[in-house]
Order: structure tokens, then sequence, then C-alpha cells
């Protein structure tokens, strides 16, 4: 994508034709994030169901469980890092892409959230929420429309999570 952006004297450009010149590369990439993203939102849903099934047969299942719900977080937390790093454009349509790809990753981080709960996974695993805690705070900090609801309901739902904190 950085060969794509057109140079000249003042350095690269974030205008419409910058925009038209790597729009192909933004495509890709928020493509890729997001098809990985309910991916791992499906495998956790489907280690959940067997975690359901299995569960009296021994911890395995569970331990299965936990382990889809850290890589979800872990890749969340990677995907958001990599969305934030999306050039900005001086046209606010030219940035429907960054957007687009943030708000369906904050609906699946909400999604994900909901099933850990349900699983109540969250004690054993208190450095990678810590970890996706620092990670929304700084959506946020550049986000806040689309940020806001999910932080707020993080902060609720586990709320010994300081998310203010850098």
């Amino acid at each position: 994508m950085r060969a794509a952006f057109p140079y000249n004297k003042h350095g690269d450009g974030r205008d419409a034709y910058t925009f038209l010149r790597i729009r192909h590369h933004l495509e890709g990439i928020k493509k890729c994030v997001l098809l990985h993203a309910f991916r791992l939102l499906s495998t956790a849903k489907a280690y959940r169901s067997v975690q359901a099934r299995l569960f009296n047969q021994g911890d395995e299942a569970h331990l299965e469980a936990t382990a889809s719900w850290k890589v979800a977080y872990l890749y969340l937390n990677a995907a958001t890092l990599l969305a934030l790093r999306l050039p900005e454009f001086d046209d606010a349509d030219c940035n429907t892409y960054k957007i687009n790809v943030l708000e369906k990753l904050s609906s699946v981080y909400g999604l994900v959230m909901e099933l850990i709960l349900a699983d109540d996974v969250v004690p054993k695993n208190a450095a990678i929420f810590e970890a996706t805690a620092k990670c929304l705070k700084q959506a946020h900090d550049a986000y806040q429309d689309v940020f806001a609801p999910l932080v707020a309901e993080f902060q609720r739902r586990l709320g010994w999570i300081a998310c203010d904190q850098e």
C-alpha cells in the first residue's frame, strides 16, 4: 500500500486522488481483517457449543474454549490497532473504509465479550482483558463515536478493569 501513495515535495497526500490510488489496498485490508474476525467469532461460538455438550466429560473442552477466547481477543486487539493505523484523508467520504472496519470490529468485540461473560472465564484471563482494555482505550481516544458504547459496556460488565488508565 505504501508504494501506491503518490508523493510530491510535501510528502504523501491525503486527498481524493490518493484515496483512489490506494482504495483497492484498503478494500483488501478491510476484507481480510473482517473475514478473520468473523471466522474467529464463529470458532468461539463452536467451541462454546462443544463445551456445553462435553463439559461433564472433563476440563479439556473448557481449556479449548478458553484458548479460543484468548485468540479471538488477541486478534481483535491486533486488528483494531492495524485499523487505527490506516490512513486518514481530508475528505470524510474517503474515511468510510476505516470507520467501517472499526465499527465492525467494535461489534465483534461486543459479541465475543457476551460469549466470554456467559462462560465465566474472565478471572482466569485477566492479562488478556487488561490488554484489551488498553487497546479499547486507544481506539476510544481516536474514535469516540465508534467505541464509546463498547467501552461503556466493557467498564460496566468488567468494572474491575481500569480502562481510564494509560
